[in-house]
């Protein structure tokens, strides 16, 4: 079976704006499976919503699993890569720090409302690149700026390991759940004792081997 590991990732270049032309800028696009946009950052924060499918991003050694109808807020100048791990139909926000009275200081996710959802499609589908802050349009960006951030937030983030054999291991844990994968099969390919690499996963991630996985499949399976 291919895991995330061996498989071919396709790199996507990140094609946000350097400068921002409105305070909120909307987008939308697709992130197909198996391609993933490398390490960057922006002077502006930003509001992923996955409208279809499931995405991962990494930030400071930790990894948020953002299932669909999920969204994630990233600050302003802080290190992400994002994966596709199917294909992603993305609605996005893109906010100069300015225009929130308390910036967003960390990574979180939160649960989108079906209301915020349709809120989200239309904003990105018809309020213009240019719109006037003082109009109907720049108002009802207002107000969902305003309903996104009392989004309530949800625990989705899994502390990844910084270990690139233990990296991989946990993607191919990702990539093939229904896999028993127990302590002693991963010991054993990776040429050391059961209690050795309990020991040094815990230390990589600060969870034991088995609360990860369990966690995993909790994010996986938000439903």
């Amino acid at each position: 079976m291919e895991t995330l590991a061996q498989k071919q990732w396709n790199s996507f270049p990140d094609n946000s704006m350097t400068e921002l032309p409105q305070d909120v800028f909307f987008r939308s696009y697709v992130l197909e499976a198996n391609h993933h946009v490398p390490q960057h950052s922006h002077s502006f924060m930003q509001f992923h919503f996955a409208r279809k499918g499931s995405m991962r991003i990494d930030v400071a050694g930790k990894c948020w699993i953002i299932p669909a109808h999920y969204g994630i807020w990233i600050p302003n100048n802080t290190e992400h890569a994002v994966w596709a791990l199917d294909d992603v139909y993305l609605e996005n926000l893109d906010i100069k720090p300015g225009f929130l009275e308390e910036s967003i200081n960390e990574c979180k996710v939160v649960a989108i409302s079906d209301f915020a959802r349709e809120f989200i499609h239309y904003a990105t589908n018809s309020i213009s690149g240019h719109y006037d802050s003082q109009s109907k349009e720049g108002k009802l960006v207002s107000v969902l700026v305003d309903i996104i951030l009392q989004l309530p937030e949800v625990a989705f983030v899994l502390p990844w390991p910084q270990d690139r054999e233990l990296t991989k291991v946990c993607r191919t844990i990702q990539e093939s759940p229904a896999l028993e994968h127990s302590v002693e099969y991963w010991a054993h390919h990776l040429g050391m004792s059961a209690r050795t690499f309990s020991r040094h996963f815990k230390k990589e991630t600060g969870l034991p081997f088995s609360v990860w996985k369990q966690k995993k499949c909790v994010f996986w399976n938000p439903y």
